[in-house]
């Protein structure tokens, strides 16, 4: 399985966690449903068609390695 380093960013106040591809390609963004990660898309980063774009996984708040929210209320306002 290919592996693909965390990054950080900070959105609003939350800490959110992602991943890339290193394609310069025009971007694909894949959000994850509730009570999943960005895990969900490591077979979609290794197919052969992704090679030409710059494909970019976010990990919700509080999902997979990125941190909860400290008020559940934010999860919904939070925008990316």
């Amino acid at each position: 399985m290919t592996h693909f380093p965390t990054q950080t960013i900070e959105v609003q106040g939350h800490s959110i966690t992602y991943f890339q591809n290193c394609s310069t390609g025009k971007p694909v963004v894949f959000l994850h449903g509730n009570s999943l990660s960005s895990a969900s898309f490591i077979k979609q980063f290794a197919a052969s068609w992704a090679q030409g774009y710059r494909l970019i996984a976010f990990e919700m708040i509080g999902h997979g390695t990125s941190l909860p929210a400290s008020d559940p209320d934010d999860i919904g306002t939070c925008t990316l």
